[in-house]
């Protein structure tokens, strides 16, 4: 017995000094870490400024279209000496369709930024629920770890009165304390995995105190559909496809922008002149039109266009190579889900036979009709049951929600109460 509650009085110490070290463990729901994700975890935040970065060109392409002012002073020496003062408005009349498609550019760029914080959010979100799915897996080894230590202990203690009465040999008593310190072994392990899953937890929250969810994860509800009934969810709800998509509208536009390099430009003008302003000569105000025609630009122009061009035929291509990793994670996830349904189904039966085994080899341990190895091969199968049972529900956790996430129905909504 002393041996049981000197381990875990010293884990016990050992948490009371990390949490003292720490600061005060907060515990909160699902929903709240999520939230708090939303506020502290630094992918998302710098989507949103990225975001906010786009709503900039916005600006950009209201210029194109807004009147300009400058004012310039010269200054002549030659045979006499000028000073000439000017001042112009200029107010863009015709840009060759260059202003419209800058517009339609920023709009585009913009869409594309916010299905891109949205698709972010999702996945801090998946990542949230794969990382609390792994630490109900990681507690529950370590209940699985330190209830088969529990009872290696008291196979220990019998084995040691067994050997008193000289009913049993002393490799055999040797043989329990083995598989009693490789269970330990496997304890604190399990106890080390959970504290290093609690640490990738606050990462991703990204939170700078500790951090527990509270509260079960459960199976979120799967409509029955088929393989292509996914695909077109997610052909209509992935918001990495549609920030693609708006890409490739962009990327249209684009094109119109700099073929507008082909086309004249006219431009409406007022003048304000002063020849020399230091002889009191007469200012000059004029207005006019200014139209000018591109004729040659050293190839630039045609250049920009192929460019342009390219930027549409990449778009496409990516368009379509995501489409295909698409249909791959569905497909995967699917198949995943197949095969957890009968891996559940095994572990749980064979976790049913692994108790019952225990149970009959310990009686037959008893009185003398099995070896310890049997005693300890049953325990041991009984262990890896439930821990094959816990990997296989957490699993098809994760697989479910990862379903929801590759076609793009992955929200919050779905935990709350």
């Amino acid at each position: 017995m002393g041996n049981r509650i000197v381990p875990a009085a010293f884990f016990a110490l050992l948490c009371a000094a990390t949490a003292l070290a720490n600061g005060h463990v907060r515990e909160v729901s699902f929903v709240e870490a999520y939230h708090l994700a939303l506020e502290n975890n630094k992918a998302i935040l710098l989507e949103e400024i990225s975001q906010r970065k786009t709503q900039l060109s916005e600006i950009q392409a209201r210029s194109y279209l807004l009147p300009r002012a400058s004012a310039e002073l010269q200054y002549t020496q030659g045979d006499r000496e000028e000073r000439t003062f000017g001042a112009g408005v200029t107010q863009p009349l015709y840009t060759g369709g260059k202003a419209s498609a800058e517009r339609r550019k920023s709009e585009h760029l913009q869409e594309a930024a916010e299905f891109s914080v949205r698709f972010t959010r999702q996945q801090v979100l998946k990542q949230l629920i794969d990382i609390t799915a792994d630490l109900r897996k990681a507690q529950e080894m370590v209940r699985v770890n330190q209830e088969n230590v529990k009872r290696l202990e008291e196979h220990v203690n019998k084995s040691r009165i067994r050997l008193e009465v000289g009913e049993i040999a002393r490799t055999a008593l040797l043989q329990s304390q083995m598989a009693l310190s490789e269970g330990r072994a496997d304890y604190f392990e399990s106890l080390s995995h959970l504290s290093t899953l609690n640490t990738r937890l606050n990462n991703i929250i990204g939170s700078t105190h500790e951090i527990r969810i509270v509260g079960e994860l459960h199976l979120p509800e799967l409509p029955a559909s088929s393989f292509d009934d996914w695909l077109v969810k997610a052909n209509l709800n992935r918001n990495d496809l549609m920030a693609e998509e708006a890409l490739l509208e962009y990327s249209h536009d684009d094109l119109r922008a700099r073929v507008s390099a082909y086309y004249p430009r006219l431009d409406a003008f007022v003048r304000y002149s002063i020849p020399d302003f230091e002889e009191s000569s007469e200012s000059i105000v004029y207005t006019g039109l200014n139209l000018s025609i591109p004729i040659l630009e050293g190839g630039t122009r045609i250049a920009s266009y192929r460019e342009a061009k390219f930027n549409i035929i990449e778009s496409s291509h990516r368009i379509l190579q995501r489409k295909e990793n698409v249909r791959l994670d569905v497909n995967q996830e699917l198949n995943t889900i197949d095969v957890l349904k009968y891996k559940l189904e095994e572990a749980s039966s064979r976790m049913d036979y692994a108790r019952e085994n225990l149970r009959m080899t310990t009686l037959q341990f008893e009185v003398g009709k099995s070896t310890n190895l049997d005693v300890l091969d049953a325990m041991l199968s009984l262990s890896n049951a439930e821990r094959a049972l816990a990997e296989a529900h957490y699993d098809m956790i994760k697989a479910q929600y990862g379903l929801l996430f590759h076609v793009g129905t992955l929200d919050i909504s779905l935990f709350s109460p």
